[in-house]
């Protein structure tokens, strides 16, 4: 079916190439004077249709190559990306010639309002342009679950605007393009290995053997033991103070998965409060990553 369609636009496009060849004597003793602006239309459907079917060849050929019917990544996003400003573009200039508007003379005319436009939206073109950069770049990409800043959550879909975010709270943040740019950011998903940990202090009254923590820890891991190497544990003492002891919990998964991650945070610093309740002690806390 998707061949059939591909085969009917390609078709289209070059009965209306060939109509273009006599369009003025044509459309203008079919329909007068309406010949003109239908001869325009036909120009922008020639000029849509041709660059879909090449944004569909390019994609057809990528998918090929990575051997992915449904993939959505960030090179797919660049070319429809590209498309969608085309499409703009190509309106644009239909409007303009709709009016009989000189292209050439209008833009001479307006450079003065051209450039005090872009300085009023500078910003958006700054975003545009940075989308263009993150887009056909490898640093970011759909599904990766990264901090940019002080927001961390899952990448959903990256614009010509804006980053989506998710977060662990299940927030949507949007993230203009050139923020993502200038700012720091950590790609959890790219790292080489998959090395988790998970942050906490403990009361040095309570703690009595660090070897017996970490085994607890372990133990309060229950059946996600399965997803965890079983020599990557490791409790690490990061900080020694006068009252409170910061410890970092290591552990490293078997194949990177955000929610065993946030599952087993969660049992770890839950067992780490219940040992404190055991111990009746009042004045530790917990201040998890």
């Amino acid at each position: 079916m998707k061949y059939l369609v591909v085969i009917l636009k390609m078709a289209v496009l070059a009965g209306l190439i060939l109509l273009q060849f006599e369009e003025l004597d044509y459309l203008k003793s079919v329909f007068g004077k309406a010949g003109f602006y239908i001869g325009v239309v036909l120009r922008l459907f020639i000029f849509l249709l041709g660059f879909d079917l090449l944004r569909g060849s390019l994609i057809r050929l990528y998918r090929r190559r990575v051997r992915s019917a449904n993939k959505q990544d960030n090179f797919l996003l660049g070319i429809n990306h590209i498309y969608n400003l085309l499409v703009i573009l190509g309106i644009f200039f239909t409007i303009l010639a709709f009016f009989r508007v000189d292209v050439k003379q209008l833009f001479t005319s307006l450079s003065i309002i051209a450039a005090a436009l872009a300085i009023i939206f500078k910003d958006y073109i700054s975003n545009m342009l940075n989308g263009m950069i993150i887009t056909f770049s490898d640093h970011l990409s759909l599904g990766d679950y990264v901090k940019i800043g002080e927001h961390k959550g899952k990448i959903i879909d990256i614009n010509l605007l804006n980053v989506h975010l998710l977060n662990d709270d299940d927030d949507l943040i949007f993230i203009p393009n050139s923020n993502v740019l200038a700012t720091s950011i950590l790609n959890y998903t790219k790292r080489e290995t998959k090395k988790n940990s998970v942050d906490f202090a403990a009361n040095l009254k309570q703690l009595t053997s660090v070897s017996g923590l970490e085994q607890d820890l372990i133990a309060a891991m229950g059946d996600l033991q399965d997803q965890v190497l079983s020599d990557s544990y490791n409790l690490k003492i990061v900080d020694l103070e006068k009252d409170y002891v910061q410890m970092k919990f290591q552990y490293i998964l078997k194949d990177q998965d955000k929610q065993i991650e946030k599952e087993i945070k969660r049992r770890v610093l839950r067992k780490v409060v219940d040992l404190m309740r055991e111990n009746k002690t009042t004045d530790a806390k917990v201040s998890p990553n």
